[in-house]
């Protein structure tokens, strides 16, 4: 898992040419999203911000695509795990706040939340 972290992380690097590679990329690493371990979806999030960021129609839909790894990832990792996605989140919502609102329960904390 190191090795695909250390791999996206040079993905994350890449200027794609045309709309059709970024959307390459993007379906090449899709199964990324799903991965057990958090550092794997984190670096694809910040890989599929990135390759979209001069593509506003497209990066409002990657932020739909992501708010569901992210809310599962929130919700059952550890509490250090959970800070990092949390951070994320949060610049999910300050970009788009509409995207969030059915997932408002998403948002409370938990009896096992650390103080």
């Amino acid at each position: 898992e190191f090795s695909q972290v250390t791999i996206l992380e040079t993905v994350a690097t890449y200027v794609p040419k045309d709309k059709s590679e970024t959307f390459d990329v993007m379906n090449a690493l899709e199964d990324r999203l799903q991965h057990s371990n958090s550092a794997v979806v984190l670096a694809t999030v910040k890989v599929f911000l990135g390759v979209t960021l001069q593509m506003p129609d497209v990066h409002q839909q990657v932020f739909e695509r992501l708010k569901a790894p992210l809310l599962t990832l929130a919700a059952v990792g550890a509490s250090e795990t959970s800070y990092v996605v949390w951070a994320h989140l949060h610049l999910l919502v300050t970009r788009a706040p509409p995207l969030f609102v059915t997932d408002f329960k998403s948002f409370f904390c938990r009896a096992s939340d650390p103080p």
